[in-house]
């Protein structure tokens, strides 16, 4: 019984909140909203830390930033990943669908793109692409054969060592 009084008290604040700020002119109802918005997470603390329910959600929280600072380091990644995809012959979707390419001499354009480079990249600059690449992708690291194959080729096509 409380609990519905609770939310039926709630539903009426709602209701009047909206057609209070419904006769206020834009700029002074968006900010009477974020003070409103404010003062409603403060009271959600409050109440959450009265309750004893505070806990789990700090946990959560700091659940959750860590799982979105590992997906923006791994979203850092995707264009790189991209690139060295279609450099090794991958699709661009199921309807693009290309064959990977079987011939055994890489030109330097798709040794470049394997490495992710642009024209005109110094020997150092090969040498430290192959680097950061093979400690992403060599087999001992769970990466694959082949893609350490094809970085190894195209670090030996472009410095012809």
């Amino acid at each position: 019984m409380s609990r519905a009084l609770v939310l039926l008290i709630l539903l009426g604040g709602f209701w009047w909140l909206v057609r209070w700020l419904r006769t206020l002119p834009r700029p002074q109802a968006l900010r009477a909203l974020r003070r409103v918005a404010l003062w409603g997470a403060v009271a959600l603390v409050v109440l959450l830390l009265a309750t004893g329910r505070l806990h789990p959600v700090l946990a959560a929280l700091a659940a959750l930033t860590a799982a979105l600072a590992r997906i923006a380091q791994a979203l850092h990644w995707l264009p790189a990943l991209e690139r060295l995809w279609h450099a090794l012959g991958g699709s661009a979707g199921p309807d693009q669908a290309t064959p990977p390419h079987r011939d055994t001499q890489m030109s330097e354009e798709d040794a470049l793109a394997v490495l992710g480079l642009g024209p005109g990249a110094s020997a150092d600059e090969i040498r430290a692409a192959h680097r950061r690449l093979m400690q992403k992708l060599h087999p001992d690291r769970g990466g694959s054969a082949y893609l350490a194959a094809k970085i190894n080729a195209a670090k030996t096509r472009l410095l012809g060592a």
